[in-house]
């Protein structure tokens, strides 16, 4: 089975559009997150960050704020800064740092950082390699529906990593990642149905799921359907 490709910068940019409610009270925002409003915190970051609601894009400053909301507790803020201390983007890169705020961020239940701690874990980037946490998190990620998460616990199922070799559940994992439009997953899931692993083998699932994956540019899911 396929992983989902590697960490992606492009998956961490945040451009939330600004209600006119925000937009129109900016120094008000402002004053609130001087006082030590997280959310007001959050959301100027956020605007420095993506350059939007008439703030001019500072990286710099988006860092700053960023900080604030994450030590005021925000798993979102916390998140953010995690995914920047792990590839250096705005500041020094500092794995152990970002393992640290993912595993903040993921203890209030943010599924993306659930992931990524996860990964840490799996890979033993920032912390010791640890396959029995990774899969916990990767579940809890799972649980709470991130489509990524319950791929990479069908792969894990798979192959028999971390838990017992189970075909069946992997099936399961990536049919309902699948569902929710994830490529990787209906390509896994497309194998599964050609292979008969964990699921009857059955020709005609194989090429719908293949053809899933392959209308959104899956490179070897196209292969797979040439193959045919």
């Amino acid at each position: 089975m396929r992983k989902a490709p590697g960490w992606r910068t492009e998956q961490t940019v945040h451009s939330p559009e600004c209600s006119a409610k925000s937009c129109n009270s900016l120094e008000q925002v402002y004053e609130h997150a001087q006082r030590g409003d997280a959310e007001s915190q959050l959301w100027l970051a956020r605007q420095y960050e993506s350059g939007s609601c008439g703030l001019c894009k500072d990286d710099p400053l988006a860092v700053v704020w960023f900080k604030k909301a994450a030590e005021a507790g925000r798993a979102e803020a916390q998140f953010a800064l995690g995914i920047r201390c792990f590839f250096g983007l705005g500041v020094p890169q500092n794995l152990e740092q970002a393992a640290s705020l993912l595993h903040k961020a993921a203890q209030q239940g943010h599924a993306e950082a659930q992931y990524r701690l996860a990964g840490c874990l799996e890979d033993g980037l920032g912390v010791s390699a640890d396959k029995a946490a990774a899969v916990y998190w990767y579940s809890m990620s799972a649980a709470l529906g991130y489509p990524q998460a319950q791929n990479m616990l069908g792969i894990l199922c798979s192959k028999g990593v971390g838990v017992p070799r189970d075909a069946h559940a992997a099936a399961s994992w990536f049919m309902r990642a699948a569902a929710q439009g994830y490529a990787t997953a209906q390509y896994n899931l497309a194998r599964s149905y050609e292979t008969g692993d964990g699921l009857d083998k059955n020709r005609e699932k194989a090429l719908y799921w293949y053809g899933k994956a392959a209308r959104q540019g899956d490179a070897d899911a196209q292969a797979r359907l040439d193959a045919f």
